[in-house]
């Protein structure tokens, strides 16, 4: 991990450093993340302090630092829309999907949430933080913690191709939308638009030949 030492995706600061957040960087840094929140999910599914502190925030602390990075990868992928982010994306995906299975469908981890969510302790929580338990609890339920064998195996097959399906639509949608143009020859076509805006158009009209 010394080797990510300045890596502004690894290391993230309170507000991300864009200027300094490169491709480059992009994958050793996730990679390092999903490793770091791989671990101490594994020491999660082992703790036996079922509270609202010892179990619910610590799984929340295990993984935040992973999703806030992908967070802004998959920003930058869609502003920047450039190939060099687009194969940071398509490399590092089925990774990001692998590790998000593994903690949906933990068994460990939620059979630690319903033993909370049935303990005394549970009752002592504020409405909100009932309702985040409760979440956590239907949120596995429906990523399939229940299922086994076949059923299990196709449920993820089919999360990991929806997930291909998604990006791909996106990048579309991105490739639509920056081919489109609208050209404009008449006057009162743009009647009334300010000159600062014409200005734009125009020159957007000569870069584009």
């Amino acid at each position: 991990m010394k080797s990510l030492g300045k890596n502004p995706l690894y290391n993230l600061a309170e507000f991300p450093e864009f200027d300094k957040i490169q491709p480059g960087c992009a994958v050793s840094a996730i990679k390092a993340h999903i490793e770091d929140a791989e671990k101490a999910v594994t020491e999660l599914e082992s703790n036996t302090d079922l509270t609202w502190d010892g179990h619910v925030i610590k799984r929340f602390n295990a993984t935040q630092p992973l999703w806030r990075a992908w967070g802004i990868v998959s920003h930058l992928t869609s502003v920047s829309n450039n190939e060099e982010w687009r194969k940071v994306e398509e490399t590092l995906l089925p990774e990001i999907i692998k590790f998000s299975i593994r903690v949906s469908q933990s068994l460990p981890l939620y059979k630690s949430i319903e033993t909370l969510r049935n303990s005394p302790h549970y009752d002592e929580l504020d409405e909100g933080q009932q309702r985040v338990i409760d979440r956590m609890l239907l949120d596995a339920k429906n990523s399939g913690v229940a299922l086994v064998g076949e059923g299990k195996e196709k449920f993820n097959e089919y999360i990991n191709r929806l997930s291909v399906l998604s990006m791909n639509f996106t990048n579309n949608v991105l490739d639509a939308t920056k081919e489109f143009s609208l050209w404009l020859r008449d006057k009162n076509d743009v009647k009334g638009l300010p000159g600062t805006l014409l200005n734009a158009c125009a020159q957007s009209a000569r870069d584009s030949g």
